[in-house]
């Protein structure tokens, strides 16, 4: 049935949504151990999300405004541009194709497969025209509604999470706390230091930085730098920029450097 709250119930089942398949694909990328058929799984969840919702659909009243032809198109510039439901609301929205957009960033990042990397890259600048010049986010092309679920507490996070995702397509030459697997209770950025405190003990985090890295505590004692994070340390990739460090039993982390 619906999950969005503006269109009534389906008790019949006919009225399918991206979002439920989407985050299923996600929980099954974040929690592989979950299913050993992960991958398959969220590869068939993002193929079904395209085939249902990335496609030709009529144009509202709103859209023949600013277009002259009767189609919202469910590829645009190379972008596959994302609906909301399959019934009464179909209109191509900013927030159901950033979200779609950081699930394939997501899917990329766990497989590497980079046609989903150039998938999240297209979808996410369409979904960026939906920002206005004042900061309001409006919910679809030619619309002038704006949901602050959509918009705020749904669109942004998705574009928070694509740099998580592929920390390249954050700002270079900046130090930013990208992503952690905890809640950040603070974070502080200098020139050539950064801090912050998780509120788990263990978790692993996602930096992009501006200076290189020579020394990392969590909680007062030196992490070693390692070739992965099986266990407790952090590595860096001089080229991109990209720290990971993961911690245990420590919630503060000081990243210092030159």
């Amino acid at each position: 049935g619906a999950y969005f709250e503006d269109i009534a119930i389906d008790t019949k089942l006919r009225n399918w949504n991206q979002y439920s398949a989407g985050e299923t694909g996600r929980y099954l990328m974040q929690h592989p151990e979950a299913d050993p058929n992960w991958k398959a799984h969220a590869e068939g969840l993002l193929d079904w999300i395209e085939k249902t919702f990335a496609v030709d659909v009529p144009a509202t009243p709103q859209y023949r405004l600013v277009q002259e032809e009767p189609v919202q198109y469910g590829k645009q510039w190379g972008a596959n541009v994302i609906s909301e439901q399959t019934v009464e609301d179909m209109d191509k929205m900013g927030s159901h194709t950033s979200r779609y957009a950081s699930l394939c960033a997501l899917y990329y990042e766990k497989t590497g497969d980079a046609s989903f990397r150039e998938q999240a890259f297209r979808s996410f600048n369409w979904a960026t025209y939906m920002a206005q010049e004042d900061g309001l986010i409006t919910e679809a092309m030619a619309e002038d509604e704006f949901w602050f679920s959509d918009g705020y507490a749904d669109y942004i996070r998705h574009f928070l999470a694509g740099m998580g995702s592929v920390p390249e397509w954050s700002p270079p030459g900046e130090n930013h706390l990208l992503r952690s697997s905890s809640v950040v209770r603070k974070v502080s950025y200098r020139a050539r230091e950064l801090s912050y405190s998780t509120f788990d003990e263990n978790a692993t985090e996602v930096l992009r930085l501006g200076f290189h890295p020579t020394r990392i505590t969590a909680n007062g004692t030196p992490l070693r730098q390692r070739p992965d994070l099986i266990e407790a340390g952090w590595t860096f990739d001089a080229k991109t920029g990209v720290l990971r460090v993961r911690h245990e039993k420590s919630q503060n982390v000081v990243v210092s450097g030159s």
